[in-house]
C-alpha cells in the first residue's frame, strides 16, 4: 500500500493534466467552446426571428395609421395636421385662425412632424418603441367647403377656377417617393403626387426619439437617403435594406451604402377621395 501511494504522489507531481470532477481543465475548456458556438448558432437565427416579428408588427401599425387617417378624413372632410415635432402631445395642430394664412390648413404652415396618435385614436409608436413620422399634403388639410377660405381663390386663366385653401375632388398630393438601385446607386420614382405618408425609422431608430422621449443619434453624413426622410420636405425614400458599414455613401457607388432600415406606408389621394365621396363628403 506504501508503494500504490508514493506511485499516486508521483504522478500528481508529473506533467499529468489536473481534473477537476472527473474532467480535465482541457476537456472543461472544450466543453465551453462548444456551448459558446452552438449559442451564438442559435442566437442569431432568434434575432433574425425577433427582427421580422417586430417589422411585420410594425407594419401592421402603419395600416392601422394608414386606416385612421383615412376615417378621419371621412368624418372631418379633411387629412389631420401633424402632431409638431416640438410639441409631442399626440395632438394635431391645425391652423388658428386669425394666426395662420388661410393657405394654411396647419399651424405654422409645418406639415410635417408626429403621427397625431391621440387624434386618432393609434398607438404613437412602432415595434421598437420609436415615435412615428407623419408628412401630409398642404391642400388636403383644409376641410371641404371651410368658410374660412371662401376668399381664397386664385384664378388661372382658360381653367375651371379652384379654390387653394379647401379640399377638392382632383386635388393632387404633393408628396413623392424615390428607390435607389443599390448596385448603380441610381434613383428611380416609386410613387408621387401622394397625400400622406406615414413613416417608421426602423431598428436603429436614428435621427428619431426613443420611448422616454429622448432624441436618438442621427444618421451618419453618407446616409443620404434616411437623412432624407428625416429632413421634413415632401421627398421619401423607400429602398432594400442595408447593413451598417464604415465609410459608407448612399449615392456613390464606389462606397458601400450606408444603413437603412426606414419604413415607409403611404395614401394614395385616390384612395382618399374614394372615402370622401362615399361618406358624402365630395359630389
Amino acid at each position: 500500500m506504501a508503494q500504490g501511494r508514493v506511485a499516486r504522489e508521483a504522478s500528481s507531481r508529473s506533467g499529468a493534466p489536473s481534473r477537476v470532477g472527473g474532467f480535465s481543465l482541457i476537456e472543461m475548456a472544450v466543453v465551453v467552446v462548444i456551448l459558446g458556438l452552438l449559442l451564438g448558432g442559435l442566437l442569431a437565427p432568434l434575432a433574425a426571428q425577433q427582427d421580422a416579428q417586430k417589422t411585420a408588427e410594425t407594419r401592421r401599425l402603419l395600416e392601422e395609421v394608414r386606416e385612421g387617417l383615412l376615417g378621419f378624413a371621412a368624418v372631418q372632410g379633411r387629412l389631420p395636421c401633424p402632431d409638431r415635432l416640438a410639441d409631442g402631445d399626440g395632438l394635431e395642430d391645425p391652423r388658428v385662425e386669425g394666426a395662420d394664412p388661410p393657405e394654411d390648413g396647419c399651424a405654422g404652415g409645418e406639415y410635417g412632424g408626429w403621427v397625431p396618435w391621440v387624434t386618432l385614436g393609434v398607438s404613437p409608436r412602432d415595434a421598437w418603441g420609436r415615435r412615428l413620422r407623419y408628412r401630409v399634403t398642404r391642400e388636403l388639410t383644409r376641410r371641404v367647403g371651410d368658410p374660412s377660405a371662401a376668399a381664397c381663390v386664385t384664378p388661372v386663366p382658360a381653367v375651371a377656377p379652384r379654390n387653394p385653401c379647401v379640399l377638392e375632388l382632383g386635388d393632387p398630393g404633393d408628396i413623392s417617393v424615390h428607390g435607389r438601385d443599390l448596385a448603380t446607386r441610381a434613383e428611380r420614382l416609386v410613387a408621387r403626387e401622394l397625400a400622406a405618408v406615414v413613416l417608421s425609422l426602423g431598428p436603429n431608430g436614428l435621427g428619431g426619439v426613443d420611448a422616454a422621449g429622448a432624441p436618438l443619434s442621427a444618421p451618419p453624413a453618407g446616409a443620404e437617403d434616411e437623412l432624407r426622410n428625416l429632413d421634413l420636405d415632401a421627398t421619401f425614400v423607400a429602398r432594400d435594406r442595408s447593413a451598417p458599414t464604415p465609410g459608407c455613401r448612399d449615392s456613390a457607388a464606389a462606397a458601400p451604402p450606408c444603413e437603412f432600415d426606414d419604413l415607409l406606408l403611404w395614401v394614395s389621394p385616390h384612395v382618399l377621395y374614394n372615402r370622401l365621396v362615399t361618406a358624402g363628403r365630395l359630389p
